[in-house]
């Protein structure tokens, strides 16, 4: 599958805006902020920010920044398996080169229900010390052994 492109005119998100936009929102929940108070803080509306959520809308490189810094997230864990669809290249002179389509792993996608189930949990995890955390996970772990 190529990297995840839009061409011209073409309609509906792309896959890795999706992830892009999920790991905001449960990153949101999890802190337990409003859609409005982040909205606020970027200088966009609520509507636009939903549409950063959902994927619809790709999120700018500054605003992704400042979610970064208003989020406590690191850039790199936000983009984490994303792939960038580009690959550093040198010229036959040794000058750097980019060449563009790289391939993207294929992504199974998460089920409607399972989705919700972890940004709930994601937000109820926001809320737990360090040791109620460590036991859902050797609960979780029990439960699959």
């Amino acid at each position: 599958m190529m990297a995840a492109q839009r061409s011209r005119g073409a309609r509906g998100p792309a896959a890795d805006d999706k992830v892009l936009g999920a790991r905001v929102r449960a990153r949101r929940l999890a802190l337990g902020l409003s859609q409005k108070d982040l909205a606020s803080a970027l200088g966009v509306t609520s509507q636009q920010f939903q549409k950063y959520e959902s994927g619809a809308n790709r999120i700018s490189a500054l605003a992704m920044y400042r979610l970064s810094t208003l989020l406590n997230l690191p850039l790199d864990r936000i983009f984490e398996g994303v792939e960038p669809g580009v690959s550093a290249a040198t010229t036959d002179d040794g000058a750097p080169a980019v060449t563009l389509g790289g391939v993207q792993k294929e992504k199974t996608p998460l089920d409607a229900d399972l989705q919700r189930d972890l940004e709930a949990l994601i937000a109820l995890t926001g809320r737990m010390t360090k040791n109620q955390r460590a036991a859902i996970l050797d609960m979780a772990s029990n439960l699959l052994r």
